[in-house]
């Protein structure tokens, strides 16, 4: 791969690259492969690497964002402007941008692949941490399709815009650490709708077998519940 370089006060300067100018020293050779390119003064060196690396073809889309970010907050450069900048447009570059909302668990998935963009994607439209990382646990235990996610995303979000029997005000503490235990225990979505003293509980299952595995799961705690 070429290194960038661009014309100033009469030399060349290494826009992109350093690390193979520095290995092709180290192995002694004379010419190097180098495109020039017609930069504004204004653009910095470094703000051209940056936007350099976001064109490289192996850029996971986390490492994308992250430029970006980087791009925003040293350069003070809008999204219209990267997206000038890099040749995408500017939906592309808010939606990649968002990806940094998400938990680092997740984001961390996402660079190693166990996790997609179109997974990402539909994480996002969980509002809350717990919602998108219990997800992200059903995605990684029975290996969810992209489209599976959407589903069951798309079921969170419908229960959730139901209207419930909760009192106005703070969410209830006691409840929301329930929600948790119930959530690792059943490996699943909980939400429980109403107070301590009367409510139902919401569960969300994948398909028919995921639905058993919580039936015999039910039937387990039951059966080991000590009698009055």
């Amino acid at each position: 791969q070429p290194l960038t370089c661009r014309w100033k006060d009469g030399r060349l300067e290494l826009i992109a690259g350093e690390r193979r100018w520095r290995a092709a020293q180290r192995a002694g050779l004379k010419q190097v492969p180098v495109v020039v390119r017609d930069v504004p003064e204004d653009q910095t060196s470094l703000e051209m690497a940056i936007i350099e690396n976001i064109q490289r073809e192996d850029l996971n889309c986390i490492e994308e964002a992250i430029a970006y970010q980087q791009l925003m907050d040293e350069f003070q450069l809008s999204q219209e402007q990267i997206a000038e900048r890099v040749g995408k447009g500017r939906t592309t570059i808010a939606n990649t941008l968002r990806l940094l909302k998400l938990p680092a668990v997740i984001r961390e998935d996402i660079v190693s692949g166990a996790l997609t963009m179109g997974h990402a994607r539909a994480l996002l439209s969980l509002e809350s941490a717990d919602e998108q990382l219990a997800i992200r646990d059903m995605i990684i235990k029975k290996k969810l399709s992209v489209r599976d996610t959407e589903r069951q995303v798309a079921q969170v979000v419908r229960t959730k815009n139901k209207p419930d029997a909760k009192t106005p005000g703070s969410p209830d503490v006691h409840l929301k650490n329930l929600e948790d235990d119930l959530r690792r225990v059943f490996g699943t979505p909980v939400r429980i709708v109403g107070t301590m003293d009367h409510g139902f509980i919401q569960m969300t299952y994948a398909n028919r077998e995921d639905l058993m595995r919580l039936a015999d799961k039910l039937k387990l705690s039951e059966n080991q519940t000590p009698s009055a």
